[in-house]
């Protein structure tokens, strides 16, 4: 009889060790929409093409994960997001300087110049990530969680569209202008990570809404580009050369900075 109640009592010390186990789903799926603010501009982009493609946008997409979580408060998660638009290349550049003539101590002269382009560059950029999730979990319906992932992210730029204009030279004196246009694409794969988090709303023991799920997401690229400059160069209304070139360009790889927001509904298993 003794042996029987010992047994009985090691098989219930079993079981709600296993109920335990089981406070929390074993594995969890996610997919929804995603909005990104996609960043195009970095210093190697700003020392090599100016402010060409110094480019940010608003592009929408889709994010999907699967997390194999290993015990309440920590799993293992992997990523993936797409996002699709164009990204804004409008900027103004200005710059003034004063020369000095040491000989004489005197300034004899300004130089300006004003650098404006307008234009739009079409953006595919798709995301793998993998990295541990911490969640905290409790007996409401709300579960916070932080995630660190990494990875690699691929930039695709299609259907560059920048018109320029260059005008610079010695005040009160002549002055140069140069108009073009700049088309063509480039392709890029690097090194990625998200550093954020979210919160899920639980609906039953089998569904979530994930409410928002915010990431600081850096890119590191670097930018082999195949474009095409047509361009025209005016100084002072007496002189004028134009032609078209086309050449391969390498930017070193950069930081860039990428904001993603994400919701949709969360499955758990």
């Amino acid at each position: 009889m003794m042996r029987k109640l010992v047994f009985v009592g090691i098989l219930l010390l079993a079981m709600s060790g296993l109920a335990l186990a089981q406070d929390f789903p074993k594995f969890e799926v996610f997919g929804g929409y995603s909005y990104l603010r996609s960043d195009l501009n970095s210093r190697s982009m700003a020392e090599y093409y100016g402010n060409e493609f110094g480019a940010a946008g608003n592009i929408n997409g889709f994010e999907g994960s699967f997390t194999y979580n290993l015990n309440k408060w920590l799993g293992i998660k992997a990523d993936f997001s797409g996002h699709f638009g164009s990204d804004k290349v409008d900027n103004t550049y200005n710059y003034s300087e004063q020369e000095y003539d040491s000989y004489s101590g005197d300034y004899y002269g300004t130089y300006n110049e004003k650098y404006v382009t307008k234009g739009t560059v079409q953006v595919h950029q798709y995301t793998m990530l993998f990295g541990p999730e911490f969640s905290f979990r409790s007996k409401g319906k709300l579960r916070p969680f932080a995630h660190v992932l990494f990875g690699f992210s691929r930039v695709d730029a299609h259907k560059i569209n920048v018109n320029y204009n260059d005008a610079y030279g010695w005040v009160n004196e002549n002055q140069s202008q140069e108009i073009g246009k700049l088309t063509g694409n480039f392709s890029s794969t690097g090194f990625a990570m998200a550093l954020g988090g979210g919160l899920d709303i639980n609906v039953n023991k089998k569904l979530a809404i994930r409410l928002a799920q915010i990431d600081y997401m850096p890119t590191w690229i670097e930018i082999n580009a195949k474009t095409t400059d047509n361009y025209d160069q005016y100084s002072n209304a007496t002189y004028q050369e134009s032609y078209t070139k086309t050449e391969t360009i390498k930017i070193p790889s950069d930081r860039y900075n990428n904001i993603r927001i994400s919701a949709g509904i969360v499955f758990k298993f």
